[in-house]
């Protein structure tokens, strides 16, 4: 929703792209820092106070997910964080790290509502063969992760974390 496009289309002032491929889970390029501000004062506009705020974890260190958390840790508003799909399925160790001092909730999903996760995750075509192989592969890895989570074959879930 905002005019900032993806990492892998930013440039600096000379042109040159800041990411590349090999760079896009890391540190955040020098020139992208102001958009943590960016970001935090779009977000500060048009919060409600009752807003809930869920945010990445940022397993697998992807620089817009880092760039998201430190907007919204700025806010210092109370926060649920996600773990990031499908980082998470390649590298579930990385929970325990990120989640050190934090509770655990889960939160049920409709089947409704796993469907629009599937369709909003397969709306992204150009990243589908990249994140997930293809799919039917995405959709069955966000199905086993949802049910997984209510240990049912008929309900689905998602986890959040908060501090404690």
């Amino acid at each position: 929703h905002l005019s900032i496009p993806d990492c892998i289309y930013r440039s600096g002032q000379d042109g040159a792209w800041l990411y590349d491929p090999n760079t896009l889970m890391g540190e955040i390029h020098p020139a992208d820092r102001p958009l943590v501000e960016t970001l935090r004062a779009f977000l500060a506009a048009i919060l409600k106070p009752e807003d809930t705020l869920v945010c990445p974890l940022t397993i697998g260190g992807h620089v817009d997910h880092r760039l998201t958390r430190g907007a919204v840790e700025a806010l210092e508003r109370p926060l649920r964080y996600y773990a990031d799909i499908p980082y998470l399925l390649k590298d579930a160790s990385a929970v325990e790290t990120l989640t050190s001092g934090m509770q655990a909730e889960v939160h049920p999903v409709s089947k409704a509502g796993c469907r629009a996760w599937q369709e909003g995750i397969a709306a992204y075509t150009s990243q589908i063969g990249i994140l997930f192989e293809d799919l039917e592969k995405m959709q069955e890895m966000i199905q086993s992760y949802a049910q997984h989570l209510l240990g049912w074959q008929r309900e689905t879930g998602i986890q959040l974390w908060r501090a404690v």
